[in-house]
């Protein structure tokens, strides 16, 4: 999870590019429980790392449009994986 300076603006690579890539390949139908807490966990941390850096005026921007952009949709992606996995569980 590394942090890396880029034009005057912090980028959270690290954080950013697991997340991706795993909404990428991530099959809300074939997920179990323990893909979808890392899942979960991974967006967290995309989220906790971007939020303690609110206070820089240069990371305010970059959260906001990981907010309103790719995160938001995986995050809808992670909960109709939820209801999907949930009543699997429930069925069996």
């Amino acid at each position: 999870m590394s942090l890396c300076l880029e034009e005057d603006k912090i980028k959270l690579s690290g954080v950013e590019s697991d997340f991706l890539e795993l909404i990428k390949v991530f099959d809300p139908e074939k997920a179990d429980l323990f893909e979808l807490r890392c899942a979960f966990r991974t967006a967290a941390d995309w989220v906790r790392l971007a939020h303690d850096r609110l206070g820089r005026e240069d990371v305010a921007e970059y959260y906001n449009a990981a907010i309103s952009g790719p995160l938001l949709l995986a995050l809808e992606k992670l909960a109709e994986a939820l209801l999907i996995v949930v009543n699997k569980e429930t069925k069996s």
